[in-house]
């Protein structure tokens, strides 16, 4: 007398290998840990990034072309016309990704089964593992794009083909900061940033400010980080408050609102230390802006804007060398990206901190082509596989220099 099919299936799978997790549960740890792309997609509405037309293109106003005078009853005037205007403007940049599938692979894979004469037993959806890599590799390839080294061949001229990186319109190069008010002008070998040129419009440039105090600085008795005085000057030199009369006409912008500071693993351990040291000292408690927990963000924060550890600031070739000669120095000297590649040496050792308000700073995607699929056809040479891509058009903009946010580096080696 046989043994019932069912009997055999138990102790089939009660024998064979078993995985702890679903066959569709992938687990992928080239993901990065913390992104810039998630928190700008999470704080701008889709209305907000996404456009078509055959540009990516906005206006601006920069200067006042004043019409205001005094006058006595019986004056005249001599008023003209006005065109206060700028326009600001970049070409759409091209990304395509894409996963290869086969028949046999598919079909094979697909065979979760037991039965008389056949035994199949599947650990993991091979095609579940080809869309999660597919999707990985674009997400870090777009945040790898926003830490690129700036290069105004590829990612400024229009017959480029590299989106915009963070750092052509935020931007140590230019800065002296020893001036009331620094500001980050153009990255080496550009003239001109969206269309525009900083060195002869100064109110496109972003702020730029700077620390000297390292740990060493910080464990003398009762002395505060200077960083949090640095950080200060750049969170008020980026509002802007409503205009007291008309206050439709001015665009009211505070970075407590929506902002986040962006810095690297080793910056965010000297914040740390620098903000423990601080309430040991002063016995100040969460009324202190610099005090971690205050305001509505919690954590570490600077007057209730969070500081974020983005993991690519780890890795970032975007700071000046030595006497600015290139932007595309690392935080440190002998410092290595993300394959193990030695990187530049920096001006001066030490973390950079990066205010970012995504309200002005933001990924536009297009409205028609981004993760649009195209499924080509099998060819005559391999009928039993097929290669979906994805097109993607998008860029990175900034629509304000002022607001987007600023830099706060050092202005000597800092001590870890």
């Amino acid at each position: 007398m046989g043994v019932p099919l069912s009997n055999l299936t138990d102790l089939f799978r009660a024998t064979s290998q078993l995985v702890l997790t679903g066959e569709n549960f992938m687990l992928h740890e080239a993901v990065k840990r913390t992104t810039l792309l998630r928190k700008v997609l999470k704080v701008n509405d889709m209305a907000d990034m996404v456009q078509g037309g055959d540009t990516i293109t906005d206006q601006i106003i920069f200067d006042e072309d004043s019409t205001a005078t005094d006058y006595e009853p019986m004056d005249s005037f001599t008023p003209r016309l006005q065109n206060h205007l700028t326009e600001i403007s970049i070409p759409w940049r091209f990304t395509q990704v894409n996963v290869t599938i086969s028949k046999h692979e598919k079909g094979l894979n697909m065979a979760s089964q037991l039965k008389k004469g056949a035994r199949a037993m599947v650990f993991k959806r091979i095609i579940k593992a080809k869309w999660s890599n597919l999707f990985v590799s674009l997400v870090n390839h777009m945040e790898r794009q926003f830490f690129a080294t700036p290069n105004t061949t590829t990612m400024e001229a229009a017959s480029g083909k590299v989106p915009l990186s963070l750092f052509c319109t935020l931007t140590d190069i230019g800065a002296t900061l020893t001036d009331p008010k620094p500001t980050g002008i153009a990255p080496v070998g550009f003239t001109t940033v969206q269309g525009v040129n900083p060195t002869t419009q100064t109110r496109w440039r972003n702020p730029v400010e700077g620390y000297a105090d390292g740990v060493t600085e910080i464990e003398t008795a009762g002395n505060r980080w200077d960083g949090f005085r640095g950080m200060r000057r750049l969170v008020e030199r980026t509002k802007f408050e409503a205009m007291p009369i008309r206050p439709e006409y001015g665009e009211v912008h505070d970075p407590t609102d929506d902002g986040f500071i962006m810095c690297s693993l080793r910056g965010k351990e000297l914040w740390e230390h620098a903000q423990a040291r601080v309430n040991d000292h002063t016995r100040m408690g969460p009324q202190n802006a610099a005090y971690s927990g205050s305001g509505s963000a919690g954590g570490l924060n600077f007057d209730g804007i969070p500081l974020c550890y983005i993991e690519q600031m780890d890795y970032a070739a975007v700071w000046r060398t030595a006497a600015s000669a290139a932007s595309n120095a690392a935080e440190f000297a002998s410092s290595v990206d993300e394959n193990g590649g030695a990187l530049a040496n920096p001006d001066f050792d030490g973390p950079r901190y990066v205010l970012i308000v995504p309200k002005y700073w933001r990924k536009i995607i297009h409205s028609e082509h981004f993760l649009e699929e195209e499924a080509p056809p099998a060819t005559v040479f391999q009928p039993f596989s097929r290669t979906i891509y994805y097109d993607n058009w998008h860029n990175n903009f900034n629509r304000s220099r002022q607001r987007a946010g600023g830099l706060m580096i050092p202005s000597g080696t800092i001590a870890m």
